[in-house]
C-alpha cells in the first residue's frame, strides 16, 4: 500500500467529504464581522488547519487573512510602500489598524455626541428664552398681580377724590348764609346784611341792589 492509498483510505474512514467541503467554504467565507484582530485570527488558523491544501503558499494565505479583515482595516493594513508578504507581518499591522481605527471612531462619537448635547442645549435656551419673553409680554402672574394692585389704587383715589369733593361742596353750601336767614333791617324792613344810612332815592335804589 502506498502513502496516498493510506491517505485515501484513512480520509475516507475518519473524514466526511461532505464535512470537508463544508469547512473549505467556511474558511472562504470567513469574515471578521464584529470580532476583534485576535479572535479573527484564531477563528482563521483553525480552520486553516483542517484545509492545508487550500495554501500554496504563505502569500495564498495571506491573501485569504486580508479577504477575513474589515474594510476599514484591510485599507490600513495594505498602506505603505509594500503590502504584506507573511502572516505575522499582517496579523501585527491588523493590530496596530484595530488601534488606531477604534481611537478615531470614538473620537468621532465623542465628537458627534458633543455636537448632539450642544445642539439640544441651544433648543433648550430658545425654548426658556421664548416662554420668558411670553411672559413678559403678557405680564406674567407677578405682572398682573401689579396691574390689580394698580387698578385698585386708582380707583380708591378716584373714590377719596369724590368724597371729598363731596365734602367740599357741602361744607361750602352749609357755610354759605341763606337769604332766609339775613337779619331784617330796621330801616326798609327787608332782610339783607349791613347797615342802610341812606334815604329817599339813595335807598331805593341800595335797597334794589340789596334785595333784587
Amino acid at each position: 500500500m502506498t502513502w496516498e492509498d493510506f491517505v485515501d483510505e484513512f480520509k475516507e474512514k475518519y473524514f466526511n467529504i461532505e464535512v470537508m467541503e463544508a469547512q473549505q467554504d467556511e474558511l472562504s467565507n470567513f469574515r471578521q464581522g464584529n470580532l476583534s484582530v485576535a479572535e479573527a485570527v484564531q477563528k482563521f488558523e483553525q480552520l486553516a488547519r483542517l484545509c492545508p491544501h487550500l495554501f500554496i503558499s504563505e502569500r495564498d494565505k495571506v491573501r485569504k487573512m486580508m479577504k477575513m479583515f474589515r474594510s476599514d482595516l484591510a485599507v490600513v493594513i495594505n498602506s505603505g510602500p509594500y503590502p504584506p508578504t507573511t502572516v505575522a507581518d499582517c496579523v501585527s499591522r491588523a493590530v496596530r489598524a484595530e488601534y488606531w481605527v477604534g481611537q478615531n471612531r470614538e473620537q468621532r462619537a465623542k465628537f458627534y455626541q458633543e455636537k448632539r448635547e450642544e445642539k439640544a442645549q441651544f433648543k433648550q435656551n430658545q425654548v426658556k428664552q421664548g416662554q420668558t419673553s411670553q411672559q413678559k409680554g403678557q405680564g406674567g402672574p407677578s405682572g398682573q398681580n401689579n396691574n390689580r394692585q394698580y387698578g385698585s389704587n386708582q380707583q380708591k383715589r378716584k373714590w377719596n377724590a369724590g368724597r371729598q369733593g363731596n365734602q367740599q361742596n357741602f361744607l361750602q353750601k352749609k357755610n354759605t348764609p341763606n337769604s332766609s336767614s339775613y337779619p331784617t333791617c330796621q330801616k326798609c324792613g327787608k332782610k339783607h346784611l349791613g347797615e342802610v344810612r341812606r334815604t329817599n332815592r339813595e335807598d331805593r335804589d341800595l335797597n334794589f341792589t340789596l334785595h333784587r
